[in-house]
């Protein structure tokens, strides 16, 4: 019988931010008018803050009018590898205006949701706090 050895470790900020950046989809969290919500979908990273793309009808499109306390997670598991990580940003979500820079992030290839319909109203994230972990067994 071989025995496993399985390690967690908490990453830093730099390490949270790097594995960000290694992924365009992600889950987003929140307390809309309808209830709790998780919900996946495509974001960018650009100078720290995450930017989706939601439907001006859908209940996204909440998140542009400021809410607090938003949780999004992103994760990776490797199954012939046995491991994996996650990274958690909380923060506060706003509607990214074309004077705020719209232009620039609107563009990003990322920013191009899988899911069909129009999907004009672009989100930031700030992020307040972040936080992930690393596990591994070998």
């Amino acid at each position: 019988m071989t025995t496993r050895i399985s390690s967690i470790s908490v990453l830093d900020e730099q390490e949270c931010y790097q594995l960000l950046s290694t992924t365009t989809v992600g889950r987003v969290a929140f307390i809309s008018h309808h209830g709790q919500q998780l919900l996946p979908l495509n974001f960018a990273m650009v100078d720290g803050v995450i930017y989706f793309r939601v439907n001006e009808e859908g209940v996204l499109s909440e998140l542009a009018d400021g809410l607090v306390d938003v949780a999004f997670e992103v994760d990776h598991h490797g199954t012939t590898t046995r491991d994996a990580w996650n990274v958690t940003v909380r923060g506060t979500t706003s509607r990214v205006h074309e004077s705020a820079g719209l232009a620039s992030t609107a563009n990003l290839a990322s920013l191009r949701p899988w899911a069909p319909g129009e999907r004009a109203l672009v989100v930031a994230l700030t992020p307040e706090l972040i936080d992930g972990r690393r596990v591994s067994s070998h």
